[in-house]
Order: structure tokens, then C-alpha cells, then sequence
């Protein structure tokens, strides 16, 4: 399911339009940086929502904030509102791809700066209740650090643990929807506010979330195209097999019968010898009819089964020609 539509004038720095937005302001950037890690910055260079590429035929990833110090530092900030259990996973793969950004500059690993990916999270997925989450390469045996400059941050919005200053709790709590209390989070606050009146900005706003959608409503057709084959293939194939045990086990049965029948009248051995062939070739016809229907409806049930699993409204099972009566059957079965 697709992230909620927010109406423009009421964007917070939450989202992430908006974020990467208001951190093309290099001084909001920086003073953002400054608070994570307690350190003054002397400037920065930055490229908001920039999209790396390693090979040619790839649709790369798009960083919010990727920035890099006078030290050669790498900062990647992002904004995250949801909470996903392959998060951790994501912060692995940024952090790699950031690396081979650089190193396909003509770098040398060995040259590689130290590098940071920072979640700006209003959700704790730790569940610790702490402000910061500040992660490293570690020797599990020794109190010892692998050094290799990789570096992840987790913020949480919510916390109450830890020691953070003053600054930082001030930024966190702006970004949990709370009014700025500081001059910086004021600054922050007055540039989301000019940002709603920003007119271009809400076209490119409007034009990301029709592209998003258009993503989405072609995802669903393959998805449903894709869904539909498989589950005729595997009902055919089911209704194969079950038909021809059903015919088989029919055919036995009518063969036997009209045996017997004809084989009282022009004698018993005829009778059951053309009976039972009889039987098995009008079984078999049948029962591979009977089993092809079966298959078939059962792989449009076990369609409807996975739609249904995978967070499909009734309303949208109805446009694509389901009936009610199905969907309400399926659901007594799950």
C-alpha cells in the first residue's frame, strides 16, 4: 500500500518533501548536521534528493540529503515516517552504494572517507526509548573497532534515554510536531511555512506524487496480469491430476456397471470387456472436463486468496470483477 496523500499547505518537516526541500537552505543543513554530532562544520556541499547509478540499465536510489564536509566526510540524511523491518537492511545498502560512488570517481578504497547514513525516524523501531541510535563496525571478542570509517545513526523522536544537549532535544521535538523552541528550529519552522506558499514547490510536489501513483497503478496490472497466469497454470495442472484420478476411479466404477448389464445380455465376458472400456474412455473424457473447470475456478479462488492476503480492499476486488459473494466465501475459508 502506498504512502497517505498530504495536502500541500499542510506539509511538516516530517515529510519528506519537505525535508529535502528545506535543507537545500546550506545553513539549515548544517546546523541539522551540527546538533546529530556535536561538532561545528565549516561548510558543506550538498545535492538534495541525489540519485546514484552503478551500471547504466540500473534505477540507482535517491538519497534526500547527500553531503559531504571540509573533511570529506559523507553525510546521507533521510526522513522516515514508517516503520519497516528491513530498515536496517536499507541503511547497509546506502552506505554501499555511497562507497562505490566514490570509488567509481577514480578513488582507491584506501582513500575512502568516513561515511555516515543518518535515519531521522519519528517511531522508535528499537523500542529502547532512546533519542540516538549511533552504530559501528565492532570485534564481538574485544573492545575493539574495525575503523573502516562506516558509520549509521538511528534518531527517534520519541525518546527519553540517553544524554542528548539541549539543541538537539529542541530539533527532535520539532520534528515530532511540537512548535519550535529555539532560534534554529524557529528558522526551520518559518522555512516550511514560506515553503507552503512556494508555488513552484507544490508543482513538483503534485508531479512526484502522480508519478508515484503511476508506479503503483502499473506495480498492481503486472502484479495482477502476473497473478492471474500462474494461478491458471497451476489450476490447470491441479485440475489435470485430480481429473484423471476422478475419471479413472468413475470410469472403474461405470465400466463395472454397464458390464454387468451388457454382459447379462450378450454374455458376461463381452460385457465387461467393452463395458470397462467404454467406461474408461467416457470417465477419462469427463473427468479431464470436470477437472479443467475445477482447476481453473480453484486458481481464480487461490488469486483472490493472495489479493486478499496482500491488503486488497473489497472495493478493488470488486472493479476487477470479483462479486461479492466470492470475495465473502474466500474470507470464510482463510
Amino acid at each position: 500500500m502506498g504512502k497517505k496523500y498530504e495536502e500541500y499547505e499542510k506539509l511538516e518537516i516530517s515529510n519528506d518533501f519537505m525535508f529535502y526541500k528545506v535543507m537545500q537552505d546550506e545553513n539549515l543543513c548544517k546546523g541539522l548536521l551540527e546538533r546529530i554530532f556535536g561538532k561545528k562544520i565549516k561548510r558543506i556541499e550538498y545535492q538534495t534528493q541525489k540519485a546514484i547509478e552503478i551500471t547504466t540499465d540500473s534505477k540507482g536510489i535517491r538519497l534526500d540529503v547527500y553531503v559531504d564536509d571540509e573533511e570529506g566526510s559523507v553525510y546521507d540524511l533521510e526522513m522516515q515516517v514508517k516503520s519497516y523491518d528491513w530498515m536496517p537492511k536499507r541503511t547497509r545498502y546506502y552506505q554501499s552504494l555511497i562507497d562505490l560512488n566514490s570509488l567509481e570517481k577514480g578513488m582507491h578504497y584506501s582513500e575512502l572517507n568516513n561515511s555516515y547514513v543518518i535515519f531521522i525516524c519519528n517511531f522508535d523501531f528499537f523500542e529502547r526509548n532512546r533519542y540516538i541510535y549511533s552504530f559501528e563496525n565492532i570485534c564481538r571478542e574485544e573492545d575493539l573497532r574495525l575503523n573502516d570509517g562506516a558509520y549509521k545513526v538511528i534518531l527517534n523522536t520519541k525518546g527519553s534515554v540517553g544524554e542528548i544537549t539541549p539543541e538537539l532535544k529542541a530539533v527532535l521535538d520539532y520534528f515530532d510536531g511540537k512548535e519550535p523552541t529555539d532560534d534554529y528550529t524557529k528558522e526551520l519552522d518559518k522555512m516550511v511555512k514560506v515553503g507552503r506558499m512556494n508555488k513552484e514547490w507544490q508543482v513538483e510536489y503534485m508531479q512526484a506524487w502522480m508519478y508515484e501513483l503511476e508506479q503503483q497503478k502499473i506495480g498492481k496490472e503486472e502484479g495482477l496480469i502476473e497473478g492471474r497466469a500462474e494461478g491458471i497454470i497451476e489450476g490447470r495442472a491441479e485440475g489435470i491430476i485430480e481429473g484423471r484420478a476422478e475419471g479413472r476411479a468413475v470410469g472403474i466404477i461405470e465400466g463395472r456397471a454397464e458390464g454387468i448389464i451388457e454382459g447379462r445380455a450378450e454374455g458376461r465376458a463381452e460385457g465387461i470387456i467393452e463395458g470397462r472400456a467404454e467406461g474408461r474412455a467416457k470417465g477419462i473424457i469427463e473427468g479431464r472436463a470436470e477437472g479443467r473447470a475445477e482447476g481453473i475456478a480453484e486458481g481464480e479462488t487461490n488469486i483472490l486468496k493472495k489479493m486478499l492476503k496482500r491488503g486488497y480492499s473489497q472495493e478493488s476486488l470488486l472493479e476487477l470483477g470479483y462479486s461479492l459473494e466470492d470475495i465473502r466465501h474466500v474470507k470464510a475459508q482463510m
